[in-house]
């Protein structure tokens, strides 16, 4: 069930990124992330990682794009294993 309110949450935050709400996408993918870690859901973790990283690109917050760019490399080097 959670992994599920963790998919919604993720596609919630992709329109929100779209129509340029970047605050309220932030939140959504902040509260997805966790869910998704417990879940061990590695694809839709890195999912979630990426549209943060662009979050934070759109909005010139480069500081935080690369600590989230090196959270998503640590979940891919995972999944290679």
């Amino acid at each position: 069930m959670l992994e599920h309110i963790a998919f919604r949450l993720s596609q919630k935050a992709a329109v929100l990124i779209a129509i340029e709400e970047y605050i309220e996408a932030e939140k959504c993918l902040n509260e997805a992330i966790p869910i998704l870690e417990t879940k061990h859901d590695i694809t839709s973790l890195a999912i979630c990682y990426n549209q943060l990283r662009h979050l934070y690109y759109k909005e010139a917050l480069y500081k935080f794009a690369e600590k989230t760019y090196r959270a998503d490399s640590a979940v891919e080097n995972f999944r290679v294993r």
